[in-house]
């Protein structure tokens, strides 16, 4: 099984539990958005794709 190694989430269960670790940054609105997006990925059977703009926005805020 993937997992979270050197920084990296393979997984959306990596990406899961590095957004559910980070208890600070998970009230920014960039993490909310982010952790509703990869729930509706799981819940639905949506796109990965959005979970990935989501968390990829989320972990870059604040860079131009």
């Amino acid at each position: 099984m993937p997992c979270q190694t050197a920084g990296r989430m393979v997984t959306l269960r990596d990406t899961a539990t590095f957004t559910t670790t980070q208890k600070r940054e998970a009230a920014e609105p960039e993490w909310q958005a982010a952790i509703e997006a990869l729930m509706l990925v799981v819940e639905h059977s949506g796109r990965t794709m959005l979970a990935r703009v989501g968390v990829m926005r989320a972990l870059n805020r604040g860079h131009v």
